[in-house]
């Protein structure tokens, strides 16, 4: 007798089932990872040019490597928006009033935590540098001239990068998984 699972499921890249409200570790795959959040924009795609959420996480995990900061902490930011390959990238005014929203991404998150060894909660660091580049983020990608620069503290560690990266999403997922292999996430 198969087992009973919560909810339905949804269909990987990879041909797996993966059931969001009942997620199991061993449904977990880098390479769906990779590939959906490759193709998966964010700012609900309300951007200047296709900006994936694999590239945004590439871009913190390079910085916090390049600053000496340890795998655990880059495989942090590397992996910090994993949870959306399986439920989308919501964008954050929207998802603070979707409080099933976040707990099925909870969920997604600790069996993700679990599958690839990480550290029980994410790093103060990381949602620093999270919050820092999103600013320079929107600054970058959206139209200033309809949007208000937003105050705060950037982290400009992007704004090159962003402009010069032409990159289609199945090269930022060559990247993607190239930095998973760096960091032994399998």
């Amino acid at each position: 007798m198969s087992e009973v699972r919560k909810g339905d499921w949804i269909k990987t890249w990879s041909g797996r089932q993966f059931w969001p409200m009942d997620p199991k570790v061993e449904d977990v795959n880098i390479l769906d990872i990779a590939h959906s959040l490759s193709n998966l924009c964010r700012y609900g795609g309300h951007v200047n040019r296709f900006y994936s959420v694999a590239e945004h996480s590439i871009h913190i995990a390079s910085r916090l490597q390049n600053e000496g900061y340890d795998k655990q902490i880059i495989k942090w930011a590397l992996l910090h928006d994993a949870t959306e390959a399986y439920c989308a990238d919501v964008p954050r005014p929207l998802k603070n009033f979707l409080p099933d929203y976040m707990k099925i991404e909870e969920g997604i998150s600790k069996v993700i935590i679990e599958k690839y060894n990480m550290l029980p909660d994410m790093p103060d660091i990381v949602k620093e540098y999270d919050d820092r580049i999103t600013l320079n983020e929107m600054d970058i990608l959206t139209n200033n001239e309809s949007f208000p620069v937003r105050e705060g503290n950037r982290l400009p560690i992007v704004s090159n990068k962003i402009l010069n990266w032409k990159l289609t999403p199945v090269e930022i997922r060559s990247k993607f998984i190239w930095m998973c292999n760096e960091l032994l996430i399998y």
